[in-house]
């Protein structure tokens, strides 16, 4: 491309803009009154025009939707690797599932947190790093994770083991936080906030004695989200700690009757 084409290029992104975020619009694209456009991202939280004030309207903006279609982008990931092509309208999807998302393993056990390990790189080289260097007692394979270890309960511990389920990799965080006298698990889907809604788990607890079911469902949080602010969520599975000992722990520190699905979201 010569440079005269990429600033008439550069020039087209520019009007292709949303006047309320300033980023490249795609379809749905509607108008205020005036004519200037909003992105249908912003279009549920505005009443008038940012830039003069006029109603929003319903009206679509059929020139405006033909070329952003026509105009291809690189993926936000290129400087991983990635030489996908795509329209602002493909993008967002492509990048949901985009191979060279890069990736920050949080495998590993720890005291209130855990220590990583520093690796990064491809989802796709996920699964054997945490199988070469954490070893496989650290990965767990099937829709459901039966049976646990649950540490001991003499001081706060961490352990994040990878689940491999529905073709997808997820995290699987479990706490014994002794400060606080409860247990906590949560489950993160690797990859984009989009995607991780279209999965959702389900803890299923039965007790020792087989008369009391606990159960717990939720959907997957995305891996980019701070694992402290998670576990403090409702999206988290909480149990009393002492409860959880005396009801489903047996003498080995073993939950016998623990069942863990992850399966797609049902709408």
């Amino acid at each position: 491309m010569m440079p005269s084409d990429r600033d008439d290029f550069q020039a087209i992104l520019n009007l292709l803009e949303c006047e309320i975020c300033n980023r490249p619009t795609s379809p749905p694209i509607v108008m205020c009154e005036i004519g200037h456009h909003i992105c249908h991202v912003c279009r549920p939280n505005m009443q008038t025009c940012h830039t003069c004030r006029s109603d929003i309207t319903q009206l679509r903006n059929d020139f405006a939707e033909f070329v952003s279609n026509l105009i291809m982008c690189t993926c936000r990931y290129s400087k991983y690797g990635c030489r996908e092509q795509v329209n602002h309208d493909q993008r967002s999807q492509h990048e949901d599932v985009c191979p060279y998302l890069p990736i920050e393993c949080l495998a590993g056990k720890g005291e209130k947190q855990v220590s990583k390990c520093g690796w990064k790189g491809m989802k796709s080289e996920l699964l054997e790093h945490v199988r070469s260097v954490h070893g496989a007692e650290m990965i767990r394979l099937g829709q459901a994770v039966e049976g646990i270890e649950c540490g001991g309960f003499d001081r706060t511990s961490v352990k994040v083991t990878l689940v491999c389920a529905v073709g997808d990799l997820f995290w699987l965080t479990a706490k014994n936080d002794m400060e606080n006298n409860t247990r906590l698990e949560v489950v993160q889907y690797i990859g984009s906030k989009r995607k991780a809604e279209q999965f959702q788990y389900k803890h299923e607890l039965t007790s020792l004695d087989g008369n009391t079911v606990i159960s717990f469902l939720s959907s997957t949080i995305n891996c980019f989200e701070d694992i402290g602010t998670v576990l403090d969520s409702n999206l988290c599975l909480h149990i009393d700690i002492n409860f959880f000992k005396k009801l489903f722990v047996d003498i080995n520190k073993h939950v016998p009757w623990y069942k863990l699905t992850i399966q797609k979201a049902t709408n």
